[in-house]
């Protein structure tokens, strides 16, 4: 059980975390206005969101429960 979690933590991190801070790093080099650096960043969490399973609720209630 720990080989699957350790392999989920390792893509977490950087496969969805790295690679979305860097896309969000150079997009922010572009930014002229606050509103666009909003946007920007909704979009950079609603992407961590997604690639995290957090927008599936059976995959969140199936990980909490392995782990509870």
């Amino acid at each position: 059980m720990s080989l699957i979690f350790e392999n989920f933590w390792q893509y977490f991190q950087i496969d969805v975390i790295q690679v979305q801070d860097l896309k969000l790093r150079e997009a922010i080099k572009n930014v002229t206005e606050f509103e666009e650096l909003r946007n920007l960043i909704e979009m950079s969490l609603n992407q961590i969101s997604k690639q995290s399973f957090l927008m599936m609720s059976n995959a969140v209630q199936t990980i909490f429960e392995l782990v509870g």
